[in-house]
């Protein structure tokens, strides 16, 4: 059976790839982020507004994933659309993960050479169009600081313990995309699609910047990576609220002073993390210091 991950590397599925040219598809294959754009710059493109999308009709299911390219020094990205065949197990508590607002179901594109590949979707309380494209934009930009926090780590990694340098390599980003779905009415119905996740569901506080109890390697990773966040932009956002499945990170949450992102927050919270986070082991090891209160 045909996965979307294989040994950690995105394996060769041109059906979720059409479209995107040669080289933004090497990169894919090895890794789920960005070109090298400016971090910077890609929260204000991303998490300005919406971006522009190809036009679709209702005679199919489409599924968009989201491209960026650089000319020059500027980014540029866009959504690039392809039709799709999938099936959807919406039987009444078939869902496999479920948290307030948001179920996660199990999936299978048909491919015409491949057979069937295995996903999953997850439908949202807020069934619009751009709530789900800007869903997509923020785990992009996500993933994009995950991979540049991962990259400071490895510079360091003779400072750590085993288990976090492992977690250096082995914490990612799930794949993710839109996915507009044709329902029996012949409506198109909204969801993320990312690859299978199985195992357990594990959550971090989108309230709540506490230091974690007990020596959780995986918590400190997190912790930190919400620090960096912080960092990064200038004390002007931060990422929390994770969750994830093993070492996959697939939904967080971005408080931001400058931009709404999907869940329309501004950032009233960030004030928050100023008061409650306190530095561990590796924030220390990274330079990072002590977060003054605004």
């Amino acid at each position: 059976m045909p996965k979307l991950i294989e040994h950690g590397h995105y394996a060769n599925h041109p059906e979720l790839m059409k479209g995107l040219s040669p080289r933004d598809i090497r990169r894919l294959r090895q890794n789920f982020v960005a070109p090298q754009i400016s971090a910077a710059a890609a929260r204000e493109v991303l998490g300005e507004e919406e971006l522009p999308k190809p036009a679709f009709n209702h005679d199919s299911s489409w599924l968009f994933t989201l491209k960026a390219t650089t000319v020059g020094d500027i980014a540029e990205f866009s959504f690039v659309s392809k039709k799709i065949n999938i099936d959807i197990n919406l039987a009444l508590g078939q869902f496999v993960r479920y948290w307030d607002w948001a179920s996660t179901f199990t999936a299978q594109i048909n491919q015409i050479d491949s057979g069937r590949l295995e996903v999953e979707v997850q439908s949202f309380g807020s069934d619009s169009e751009r709530s789900h494209f800007m869903l997509c934009q923020e785990k992009y930009h996500t993933a994009m600081l995950l991979n540049l926090f991962k990259g400071k780590l490895k510079e360091i990694s003779s400072l750590l313990t085993l288990a976090k340098a492992q977690l250096a390599t082995d914490v990612r980003f799930a794949e993710n995309h839109v996915l507009a779905h044709r329902n029996t009415v012949g409506q198109l119905d909204m969801y993320t699609l990312q690859e299978r996740l199985p195992g357990p569901l594990h959550r971090t506080s989108d309230t709540s910047y506490s230091p974690s109890k007990g020596n959780v390697p995986m918590l400190d990773f997190l912790n930190t990576f919400t620090h960096y966040t912080y960092w990064r932009t200038n004390n002007a956002a931060v990422i929390n609220g994770f969750h994830y499945v093993g070492c996959t990170i697939f939904y967080s949450l971005i408080v931001d002073k400058n931009y709404k992102w999907h869940a329309g927050y501004y950032g009233g919270r960030i004030s928050d993390f100023e008061k409650e986070h306190r530095c561990n082991s590796l924030c220390t090891r990274m330079g990072m210091k002590q977060p003054a209160r605004s």
